[in-house]
C-alpha cells in the first residue's frame, strides 16, 4: 500500500493513486517458488509504521548511532557520517545528485558487515547478490528506485564494464542507461541509474570516474568483544522498527525539508570532488541545524585524510619527490647535477626521478 500524510496530519493509507491522469499501484515484492514474499527489497510495514512513535530528528539520529555501534566498529566521526547517509536516502529525490557510499578492504576486516548494517536503515534497500547480472540489478532498481546494495563478492565476472557505465550515469539525475532489448533489437530499454547505492569491494574501481562518485571508508578488523560475529536472531526485528521510525519520521517531515537546499562549504578548504558529495548529504541538517558545525568539522578531517592517503600512495610518493626536486628541497643522485643551474633546477626527466625512487624503495624493502 502507500502511506502518506492526510489533512489532519496523520498517516493514511491507500491502494493505489491517481497521477496525471493515471491510476498507480504499488510495486508487488519478487515472490519465491513456494509464494512467499522475498526480503530482496527492504520495505517498511505498515502495522509496525501504526505503532510507532513519533520522535524528534535528534532523537531517530541518536537512534540510528546507537543501533550501528552495536554490530559495527568504526570511529565516531564516521559512524556520523554513516548515520547522515542514512537518512539522507530516504530524502534523495530532492536533490540533483547521489553520493556512492563505499567500503573498501581485505576479507575479514568487516566491510560485509558494515554494507548490511548500514544499508538495511536506508531507504529500500535492495540486494543484488547470488551472481547477480547487470540487467537482473537494472530492472530490479529501475523498479524500485531504492538504495543499491551491491557486494562485490556477488557480482559474476565480465559485468564491471557495463556495471560501471551505470554507477557513473546513476550518480546524476537525468542520465539515463539505455539498452537493445535482448528478445527486440527494434526496441530500447531505458533505465533510470540515479540513486543512493553502498558497496563493499576488495580492490578500488580502475575507473577514476566511479572512484570520484564514492564516500568511502576502510574498516579495521575490530577487536571489541561486544560486537557479535554473526548477527542475532533478533537483529531483523530491530531493523524493522527502525525502518518503520525512519518512515513514519519522513513521512511527517517530508515537506519540511526544502529541494535541493544543501551546505555550501564555501568556508572550508575542501577539494571540488569532496565538496561535490558532502553537499547531498548535508540535505538532512535542514532538520538538524545544531549539528552543522559538527559535519563541516567532519569534511575538514575527512579532507585531511584523503589528502594524506593520496601522499602515502605510490603515484603520491613520486608527485612529492618530484615537486620536492623542482622547488629544490631535494638533491639530484648521481649523474644528473648537470640539470641544475645555480642551485636551480633547468629540467626533470621521467628517469631522473624513476632513479631515486627506486633506489629508496629498495632500501625500504
Amino acid at each position: 500500500m502507500f502511506a502518506y500524510l492526510g489533512n489532519s496530519n496523520q498517516i493514511e493509507y491507500t491502494d493505489c493513486v491517481t497521477v496525471d491522469g493515471r491510476i498507480v499501484y504499488p510495486q508487488v515484492l519478487p515472490l519465491s517458488k513456494n509464494g512467499k514474499a522475498l526480503t530482496t527489497i527492504g520495505i517498511p510495514l505498515k502495522e509496525l509504521i501504526e505503532s510507532s512513535r513519533t520522535v524528534t530528528a535528534e532523537e531517530l539520529h541518536d537512534l540510528i548511532k546507537t543501533h550501528l555501534k552495536k554490530y559495527i566498529d568504526a570511529p565516531e566521526q564516521d559512524i556520523e557520517l554513516f548515520t547522515l547517509y542514512i537518512s539522507y536516502t530516504w530524502f534523495y529525490p530532492k536533490l540533483n545528485t547521489a553520493p556512492y557510499l563505499r567500503f573498501i578492504g581485505d576479507t575479514g576486516k568487516g566491510k560485509t558487515r558494515m554494507l548490511r548494517v548500514i544499508s538495511d536503515l536506508c531507504f529500500y534497500p535492495i540486494t543484488a547478490g547470488g551472481d547477480s547480472t547487470s540487467s537482473g540489478i537494472m530492472r530490479l532498481n529501475e523498479q524500485w528506485h531504492g538504495t543499491l546494495r551491491i557486494d562485490e563478492s556477488d557480482i559474476k565476472d565480465g559485468l564491471e564494464n557495463e556495471f560501471i557505465k551505470y554507477l557513473n550515469l546513476g550518480f546524476e539525475k537525468r542520465n539515463y542507461f539505455i539498452k537493445t532489448n535482448a528478445a527486440n533489437f527494434e526496441k530500447q530499454d531505458v533505465f533510470d541509474p540515479v540513486g543512493p547505492k553502498v558497496i563493499a569491494m576488495r580492490k578500488p574501481f580502475r575507473d577514476n570516474a566511479t572512484e570520484g562518485r564514492l564516500l568511502s571508508f576502510s574498516p579495521r578488523e575490530t577487536a571489541r568483544k561486544d560486537i557479535p560475529i554473526i548477527l542475532p536472531t533478533t537483529y531483523d526485528a530491530e531493523v524493522e522498527r527502525i525502518r518503520a521510525l525512519i518512515a513514519k519520521f519522513v513521512i511527517c517531515n517530508w515537506s519540511a525539508v526544502e529541494e535541493g537546499k544543501t551546505l555550501e562549504f564555501n568556508d572550508i578548504d575542501l577539494e571540488p570532488r569532496l565538496k561535490q558529495l558532502a553537499m547531498p548529504v548535508s540535505v538532512v541538517l535542514q532538520l538538524m541545524p545544531d549539528d552543522e558545525d559538527r559535519f563541516r568539522n567532519y569534511m575538514i578531517r575527512r579532507q585531511e585524510e584523503v589528502t594524506k592517503t593520496r601522499s602515502d600512495s605510490w603515484e603520491g610518493m613520486l608527485f612529492n619527490y618530484v615537486y620536492s626536486l623542482a622547488i629544490g628541497d631535494e638533491e639530484p643522485v648521481e649523474g644528473f647535477e648537470g640539470y641544475f643551474v645555480e642551485g636551480k633546477v633547468v629540467a626533470i626527466y621521467p628517469f631522473s626521478g624513476g632513479k631515486k625512487i627506486r633506489y629508496k624503495h629498495k632500501k625500504c624493502v
